[in-house]
């Protein structure tokens, strides 16, 4: 069946020969792990790892026409030529991992293209010649920033201060666990990170959604207890394109492992994202370490420019070696008393009130009324770089730009 998700298989573990991890250098600089990782050869993705719906029917190879295709990316025309999807895949050889992502444009001069719906950016099946009732699938993945869980079964939720804890979820044939982060945020709850085991634990798979917004994910286990389907992409994704306009999923990563331990896993992995995903500058090279400083609990919806400057002077007299000034949330309009006493004074009560700005990203000219500039130059006069935090994936009620956006 050609709708049906990609197959990558593992295969019981029958004690073949491991060799150790690379020890660390200027390219590879994380240590090796106590246990041994093996080097398997590169295995390319299959032409479809994703699904989605058209004008409420699956997408399959043979509805669709094939308008280019080269290594790394294939373009599909529907059958009325108004959609276009394109698959782009980037390899990565040396880790045994491919990520890729879908792009859909109205290709039309003159249609609105049907709704699109229903996309898993990932769609892959993994199957285990080992799996039964008694030997189960294993999920690893870690609870996200702001230090609350997800009750998916496994552990109470929320879980006060647990920032990054990893959470082992075996999960019994015919039950799906689903995953996705809290609010919007991309790392609220549960970070977008998953390394899946077969029964055995000697081969598996590690998955990353890459996207700034709210993504969710899905592992089922069939009811036999043989296979686990990951599914992951956007939360919300249900449109239609006017002509010439297109979007792009989320994209996915899968790193195929063979190893003794999950640290092992680890350990690659990160190899892998320092490696291939993390920015590096013009030469080649990843970002200085951050040491950054922040006034008081961080928050500056009550601070003026000239509190945010007495602070970075007193942090550059410190000498302690710190290199950035970072500004955190509530630099931007707040609601006042005035203008909604109830709203005003429940936030107040929860050190909130830099929620009622979010999306309106103007400094407060009651506050900065030169601007923000003024508290960067401060900065760069110190030694120090400016760092201002913004959420762009994220508008509230009642900014500016969120009565804006839900009237147009």
């Amino acid at each position: 069946d050609s709708s049906a998700p990609v197959s990558a298989s593992i295969a019981n573990n029958s004690g073949e020969n491991i060799s150790a991890a690379s020890e660390p250098n200027e390219k590879n600089p994380l240590p090796p792990s106590q246990s041994f990782f093996k080097v398997e050869p590169f295995e390319p993705l299959d032409s479809q790892p994703f699904s989605f719906s058209y004008g409420g029917v699956p997408f399959s190879r043979e509805g669709w026409r094939v308008a280019a295709s080269t290594g790394s990316s294939t373009v599909y025309h529907d059958a009325t030529g108004v959609l276009e999807a394109r698959f782009d895949v980037t390899e990565m050889r040396e880790f045994n991992a491919n990520k890729w992502h879908l792009t859909f444009k109205n290709i039309s001069t003159s249609a609105n293209s049907a709704v699109i719906q229903n996309v898993n950016a990932g769609d892959i099946k993994i199957d285990s010649a080992i799996g039964d009732t008694n030997n189960r699938f294993s999920i690893v993945y870690h609870v996200g920033a702001l230090g609350e869980g997800q009750n998916d079964g496994s552990t109470a939720s929320p879980v006060p201060m647990a920032d990054f804890t990893p959470i082992n979820n075996n999960p019994p044939p015919g039950i799906a666990v689903n995953l996705e982060p809290m609010n919007g945020r991309s790392s609220s709850g549960v970070m977008p990170y998953f390394s899946v085991a077969s029964p055995n634990r000697g081969k598996g798979a590690v998955f990353a959604v890459g996207w700034t917004g709210h993504w969710r994910s899905g592992f089922e286990v069939d009811p036999s207890g043989k296979s686990i389907r990951f599914t992951a992409g956007q939360k919300h994704f249900s449109i239609q394109l006017r002509p010439g306009e297109m979007v792009r999923t989320p994209s996915i990563l899968m790193m195929k492992w063979k190893a003794l331990d999950q640290n092992s896993v680890q350990n690659r992995f990160r190899r892998l994202m320092l490696e291939k995903v993390f920015p590096r500058d013009r030469n080649g090279k990843l970002p200085e370490a951050v040491a950054a400083a922040s006034f008081e609990n961080g928050l500056s919806e009550n601070k003026t420019a000239a509190q945010l400057k007495d602070a970075i002077s007193f942090l550059a007299n410190q000498k302690i070696g710190f290199n950035i000034f970072w500004n955190d949330a509530g630099w931007y309009p707040v609601v006042t008393s005035a203008q909604d006493s109830e709203l005003f004074n429940f936030l107040s009560t929860r050190n909130s009130l830099w929620v009622s700005g979010v999306g309106d990203w103007i400094p407060d000219a009651r506050r900065f009324p030169r601007g923000y500039e003024e508290v960067s130059d401060a900065a760069h006069a110190s030694g120090l770089k400016s760092l201002l935090w913004f959420e762009p994936e994220r508008v509230a009620l009642p900014s500016s730009n969120f009565s804006a956006f839900s009237s147009s």
